[in-house]
């Protein structure tokens, strides 16, 4: 395992431990080695250094509770991948694991499913209701090439229940052996 690939799945695994309100920052050294941690980066962080969740810390220093009345923001929780052919679910396809996703004000989406080995950019629109989001995402670099893909779907916040639905489907994919293909994301995040 490269190094930055085991510093991101150690810090990928301390975030999924941490309360959900506390800061998450994304660091860059430089040498390009990407870390996640629950402080500042270091003094002379790379330009790309960028917290991950600033609106968690603001919320965190203020006392308040966690905001699942916007789409926005940062989402972490559990994501499951499911592929099917001709309708059938393959079960050697299936995986749960955990993600970090970040809805920015300027429209852009980005994430990671660090221990998958996926990417996700691209991204959201507001519909009429500021807790749901419609997505246009492209997942890529994951080590099951089958969910590397361009994806349509809805994120949607709920106060109530204190969490957010995701849900991604692949606008089209090449067929197996004649045999219609289906790859999904689906999760279950929170602040």
């Amino acid at each position: 395992m490269k190094p930055s690939l085991t510093h991101s799945l150690v810090a990928l695994a301390c975030m999924a431990a941490m309360p959900c309100a506390a800061a998450v920052n994304k660091c860059v050294d430089a040498k390009g080695r990407i870390t996640y941690q629950d402080g500042a980066c270091p003094v002379t962080p790379a330009p790309e250094a960028v917290a991950v969740a600033p609106a968690a810390a603001k919320l965190a220093s203020t006392g308040e509770a966690a905001d699942y009345t916007s789409a926005r923001g940062a989402w972490r929780g559990p994501m499951q991948f499911q592929f099917a052919v001709d309708g059938q679910r393959q079960t050697d396809a299936h995986a749960v694991t955990a993600a970090l996703i970040e809805l920015e004000s300027d429209g852009r989406l980005k994430g990671v499913v660090d221990s998958a080995g996926c990417k996700l950019l691209g991204l959201h629109t507001q519909p009429a209701a500021p807790s749901g989001a419609s997505l246009d995402v492209t997942v890529s670099g994951c080590r099951d090439a089958r969910f590397n893909a361009r994806y349509t779907g809805q994120l949607n916040a709920s106060a109530a229940s204190k969490e957010a639905r995701l849900t991604l489907q692949a606008v089209s994919q090449p067929p197996q052996a004649g045999k219609a293909t289906q790859a999904s994301l689906e999760a279950v995040l929170r602040r």
